[in-house]
């Protein structure tokens, strides 16, 4: 149900930020009045000769059209741990879980963007003595999307209590992702995508 709420509520900011997009406009083709005579009498329109049928036209089957995964925005529901990934053209291409910053060190809420990705995806040294990998910063102060933590620098595996973690609120501000997850995003977003953390439910910010 979580994932519902916050996906009408992301597609609803995507659709906001992502609006650059020219929206088509239809009008539909009116029939003038029918000709009359002053006095009121009708007047019989000239009939145009009639045209030979023509054969129908032969049906040719289009190409699906190809969804575009280059991320344009990326939206994370802090207060249920959820983030919706979209194109351009304002379709979700990824959805999964992450962990925000626990109660006194909640991930800030605002509109930002992706401006370096850390260490080429290797270890990167946490505040707390731990290693992340796959980090990108969004925000001043350390804010990063990033891999669940390792204990240490090399380690082959992340730690599990972190793995288990994922979709509550027990990180230190960042965004935690699963190591797929964070690969997947780290090697598909590019500097300046935006970024918008919001909650799904304001009243409980």
């Amino acid at each position: 149900m979580k994932e519902r709420v916050f996906s009408l509520l992301a597609t609803a900011i995507a659709t906001v930020i992502l609006c650059n997009t020219p929206l088509a406009v239809y009008a539909e083709e009116n029939e003038g009045p029918v000709a009359g005579d002053s006095g009121g009498n009708t007047v019989i329109a000239e009939q145009p000769a009639p045209v030979a049928e023509q054969p129908a036209p032969v049906a040719t089957e289009q190409p699906a059209p190809v969804v575009d995964n280059v991320p344009a925005l990326i939206v994370v529901g802090r207060d249920i741990n959820i983030c919706a990934v979209y194109n351009a053209a304002g379709e979700i291409i990824k959805m999964f879980p992450v962990s925000t910053g626990r109660e006194g060190h909640r991930t800030p809420l605002g509109t930002y963007s992706i401006y370096e990705h850390t260490d080429n995806g290797g270890y990167h040294l946490m505040v707390d003595g731990t290693y992340a990998r796959y980090c990108m910063r969004f925000k001043k102060g350390g804010y990063m999307f990033h891999t669940v933590c390792y204990a240490y620098k090399g380690a082959p595996e992340p730690i599990q209590e972190e793995v288990d973690a994922l979709g509550t609120s027990v990180s230190r501000g960042c965004v935690r992702l699963s190591v797929a997850d964070a690969e997947w995003l780290y090697n598909n977003t590019a500097n300046g995508c935006t970024v918008v953390i919001a909650d799904a439910n304001p009243q409980q910010q």
